[in-house]
């Protein structure tokens, strides 16, 4: 089973780390506890511990495919004891990068000043964590544009993980600063990664803090969000796309036990969505999104929310609530084949190639 390291950069990358790494490992936990799977639910259990989680030498303690890099250790000490908090999992001491200054937000000093200082130890922690997997997939780069470290620092990690490993997938999901204003250099940071991300990584996935926010706001319905809302919902959205899409009756049957193997790797993300050096920028819609209290009390079908993500897409809506049904393309949506909705031609910009149109 391939193994994907996640790289946890900056502020906004170590607090993000810790969320998601907790969700994986609920989410196979609970496949196994649910009484209508098969045994087939322990081999999803064990691939995803594959995939993501190694154990130490002598212990049973499950340690995450993690390096966390800061240029400041406070983020770093947090995320070390929220992990070892939960029980479940902890972090491996020995990859950790940690810096003693920051970058003040600035993109030109975590790039060219923290970034060659920090080479020698960053590759050092890489490949320590590269070599304790069976076979490397690629690196999952969790980082935030508009401040100096993940933007700066971590351009230049994933140039660099580019230069020393050719054959693994580069995937960087990164943190979009709200519109308003968050740092008052954010754009030019923001425009610098994304310029430099563009001839390094595989793909580049965002996440924009608005969309985040109204998810937290509109549809989980809460008063008071913070950062820490803001990065369980991207985790959780995140999560959808590295997790595998397998049917509950699939796991029921031994027979199809074979289609655990087909996992939404890095390696088909990026052979599917961006083939071309062209098309790097990705965005995640993503269903349903709900309080975890009104689960018990909703009912959705797959051909229905299949619908709702035809309508997102039309759209460009990044939230159900509130979507334009009218935008239609000429087409009563309730006649429509839900297996193929996503196949009309008229639904894709002209500059996009029909051959790189993936449904």
């Amino acid at each position: 089973m391939a193994s994907t390291v996640v790289v946890q950069l900056g502020q906004c990358g170590n607090q993000m780390g810790p969320q998601l790494f907790s969700l994986l490992l609920s989410d196979a936990s609970a496949t196994c506890k649910s009484p209508s799977l098969s045994s087939s639910s322990s081999n999803y259990y064990q691939k995803t511990l594959s995939r993501y989680f190694h154990k130490n030498d002598g212990k049973n303690t499950l340690k995450a495919r993690s390096v966390l890099i800061d240029t400041e250790l406070k983020v770093i000490e947090s995320s070390l004891v929220e992990a070892k908090r939960g029980g479940a999992w902890e972090y491996d001491s020995s990859s950790i990068y940690k810096g003693r200054q920051g970058s003040g937000n600035n993109w030109a000093h975590g790039f060219y000043q923290h970034g060659p200082a920090a080479h020698e130890g960053i590759l050092n922690a890489v490949q320590g964590e590269a070599e304790k997997c069976d076979s490397l997939e690629g690196f999952l780069i969790l980082m935030s544009v508009a401040g100096g470290t993940g933007s700066g620092l971590g351009t230049y990690v994933t140039q660099l993980l580019h230069d020393e490993y050719p054959t693994s997938c580069l995937v960087n999901p990164v943190i979009w600063p709200y519109a308003s204003g968050e740092v008052i250099v954010q754009n030019y940071n923001a425009l610098l990664t994304t310029a430099s991300l563009y001839g390094s990584s595989d793909a580049v996935i965002l996440l924009p803090n608005d969309h985040l926010h109204k998810v937290c706001s509109k549809l989980l319905h809460l008063k008071e969000i913070s950062f820490k809302d803001l990065n369980k919902v991207a985790t959780h959205i995140l999560a959808s796309i590295l997790q595998p899409a397998v049917p509950h009756s699939s796991l029921c049957s031994a027979r199809d036990s074979s289609l655990l193997s087909n996992w939404c790797s890095l390696s088909d993300l990026c052979t599917s969505l961006t083939p071309h050096s062209s098309y790097r920028l990705l965005s995640i819609k993503s269903l349903p999104q709900m309080p975890k209290h009104s689960h018990a009390y909703t009912n959705y079908l797959w051909a229905g929310l299949i619908k709702y993500l035809r309508q997102m897409l039309l759209t460009d809506s990044f939230i159900e609530e509130g979507m334009d049904w009218s935008s239609s393309l000429g087409k009563d949506l309730h006649e429509l084949d839900p297996s193929n909705l996503f196949s009309d031609q008229s639904m894709y910009s002209n500059s996009v190639p029909p051959s790189m149109r993936q449904w």
